[in-house]
């Protein structure tokens, strides 16, 4: 009888939690759709509205005057690292997307990919150099092309190297560990059995094989000025679904985090001539 019991208080705390994480769901997803219906019939409402002709044009920019502070690039999605590294490369440079003519014929696929007309940073390169800020997956696409960068992997552009990548900065991005390991039952141990794991639980800093120099953020103006060679991290708890469904209900969080990033990169410590930040001079 007290086994029945048992069994029945498990299964009704089964269905309890799958019940609650079902509806969590459904209100995430239905926020979701409904959000994009409101925003398509706003811009559809909006176009019939409209007497005048309009035409897409791709603004030309002038390359940015010498002293100028270097973009800060966000990433947010990832997935496949290389193909979406080639593609942000293009997308920044401009021409097509050549995903290699060796790998496309291994793997099955199209060589040639999308076409961008204008780039959006044509004038990137070491002189020229970028920020980039990526978030979740994003941030391991920067790393890898980054890599390719210095590999010389694009083909027509010899000259680049991994002083393209001024500063990489990550929100939420495994870059060297993640706490999934231990949810799939992996040990601290196990690392030296799984080359794969290697470094994999390191969760805020790299701690395998040895620990790298590593510092906590409490307060941003604790770490000023950054030091190079140390690694610093901190921990924001927030929910960056509600971030990304609603960014007032997610809180102020994510945006201090945000601007705490891009305002430490303008801050970096340039490779040649000191640079000029808004409402500040250089005596």
């Amino acid at each position: 009888m007290i086994r029945l019991w048992i069994a029945a208080l498990q299964f009704s705390e089964l269905f309890v939690s799958s019940l609650v994480h079902l509806l969590y769901g459904f209100y995430i997803f239905s926020t979701a759709v409904a959000g994009d219906l409101s925003q398509a019939l706003s811009n559809l409402q909006s176009k019939r509205n409209m007497s005048i002709e309009v035409k897409d044009v791709v603004a030309q920019r002038d390359p940015p005057a010498n002293g100028s502070l270097p973009p800060i690039l966000t990433r947010f999605n990832g997935g496949f690292c290389g193909f979406r590294a080639r593609e942000l490369f293009y997308y920044l440079k401009g021409g097509r997307v050549d995903y290699g003519e060796e790998h496309s014929k291994a793997c099955g696929h199209s060589q040639f990919g999308r076409v961008y007309e204008q780039g959006h940073y044509p004038e990137w390169d070491e002189d020229h150099p970028l920020h980039f800020v990526g978030h979740s997956a994003g941030a391991q696409v920067v790393r890898v092309l980054q890599q390719m960068l210095a590999d010389k992997a694009f083909k027509g552009f010899e000259n680049t190297n991994e002083n393209w990548v001024l500063s990489i900065s990550s929100l939420s991005g495994a870059f060297n560990g993640t706490t999934r390991t231990y949810l799939d039952g992996m040990q601290d141990e196990d690392w030296q059995d799984n080359d794969g794991a290697l470094n994999t639980i390191s969760m805020t800093r790299p701690l395998l094989p040895v620990e790298h120099p590593s510092r906590f953020v409490k307060d941003d103006s604790d770490c000023h000025p950054l030091q190079p060679g140390i690694w610093y991290y901190k921990i924001v708890e927030a929910d960056h679904i509600f971030f990304i469904i609603n960014r007032e209900r997610a809180g102020v969080q994510f945006d201090l985090i945000y601007d705490s990033i891009f305002e430490r990169c303008r801050k970096h410590v340039f490779r040649k001539t000191p640079q000029t930040l808004p409402n500040e001079t250089h005596h």
